[in-house]
């Protein structure tokens, strides 16, 4: 017996806010740690700031995998009630072409543009892949479509991934319902046995169709499947033991290795963040937790977050360098990012969050929440 679903999980929105804000960290010690090597002359990071590093400024990049967790919980719990016909599978697709390409497209051609007028290429000249950044390479990063290198808006990998997971969704929602279960578990054995097969080194395709982090996804489908179906599993307990096994997760996992984008990432984030929207939706479902309005809200602006921040933090660091000339001497020695000491890392990620979040808002209303509306109005298929 199935269960009635709510139109929106706050607790899930939430969630997704604080995916966000950890690609953000993730992010800021990414820069915190390139200026710290060019301070020391390209060598190791300073020994006193090393511990700055560490924690979620380095696995902030899990914000990633809970992305996906979350993406596969929605698209079970929003659609298991919809229809199974040609049309509404239609409109399932427009719908999830229109909340990724419109806002990626205007965030994508800034960076294109940037590099273009720049550099005279459609890439940065660091990007690495065996794909040249010619316009065929800008073009296919506009259309997400997997290449041997990242898009030109690097961060872009991750949606590509998203377009995939939708695709072969809207392939099982031509299922029967009760189908669903059998089609999600088929879905991770083929994937499963293609990775170990190592299909996944056929081509950029190929890569993506077998990688393990549909896995992540398909976790998130499960969880959403098992509320569905009222298959309640004492979710306090479940959302503790989720909860504390992500925060162990992204307090002690440092392998930075290949095996980060393969199977070590999948393993050790895929359950925990399973387990935590599992049991944190349930509380909301079925004990009417109340979720804090500015989590929900920035939840609302993760997506304008996510693709947003690194063009904000590149801003931050380009400004500081051209008022450093006009400064003294003793706050530039102090609040150089880069220089020895808690002071230039603290400034920088104070203004990093709070500008990031600033512009995430902006780029909210101004661009993202336009498109969504214009896109409902022009529907399509009705």
């Amino acid at each position: 017996m199935t269960q009635n679903i709510q139109p929106k999980l706050n607790s899930v929105q939430a969630l997704r806010g604080f995916a966000a804000l950890l690609v953000l960290f993730y992010h800021i010690g990414e820069q915190m740690i390139h200026s710290a090597r060019l301070q020391a002359g390209g060598g190791a990071e300073l020994l006193t700031d090393k511990w700055l590093f560490l924690g979620p400024w380095r696995q902030g990049y899990a914000g990633v995998d809970l992305f996906f967790v979350i993406s596969g919980f929605i698209m079970v719990y929003v659609t298991y009630h919809s229809g199974r016909s040609a049309k509404d599978i239609g409109r399932f697709i427009y719908k999830r072409i229109m909340r990724i390409y419109p806002l990626w497209w205007v965030f994508a051609s800034i960076y294109g543009g940037y590099f273009f007028i720049t550099y005279g290429i459609w890439s940065s000249p660091d990007l690495k892949g065996g794909t040249p950044p010619d316009i065929a390479y800008f073009i296919r990063s506009l259309l997400l479509l997997p290449q041997d290198s990242k898009p030109v808006l690097r961060l872009g990998w991750s949606l590509i991934h998203e377009m995939q997971f939708y695709l072969i969704f809207a392939g099982l929602l031509f299922l029967p319902r009760k189908w669903m279960l059998p089609g999600l578990i088929f879905w991770g054995g083929v994937n499963l046995l293609g990775y170990f097969m190592n299909f996944q080194h056929i081509n950029a395709a190929a890569s993506i169709i077998f990688s393990l982090l549909s896995l992540e996804f398909i976790a998130g489908a499960l969880a959403a499947w098992m509320i569905i179906h009222g298959k309640i599993i004492k979710p306090k307990v479940v959302f503790l033991t989720g909860a504390l096994l992500s925060l162990g997760a992204l307090g002690f996992y440092t392998d930075h290795s290949t095996q980060l984008t393969s199977w070590g990432r999948v393993a050790v984030y895929t359950l925990p963040f399973a387990a935590l929207i599992y049991g944190l939706s349930l509380l909301e479902i079925k004990d009417n937790l109340s979720i804090p309005k500015w989590l929900v809200l920035l939840g609302d602006w993760s997506y304008s977050l996510y693709l947003s921040h690194y063009l904000v933090l590149i801003l931050i660091i380009r400004i500081a360098r051209e008022v450093k000339a006009y400064l003294p001497e003793t706050i530039v020695e102090s609040f150089s990012l880069g220089a020895p000491g808690l002071w230039d890392n603290i400034a920088f990620a104070f203004a990093a969050i709070t500008l990031s979040i600033i512009a995430a808002g902006l780029s909210y209303y101004m661009i993202e929440r336009p498109i969504l509306k214009l896109a409902r109005s022009k529907r399509p298929i009705q």
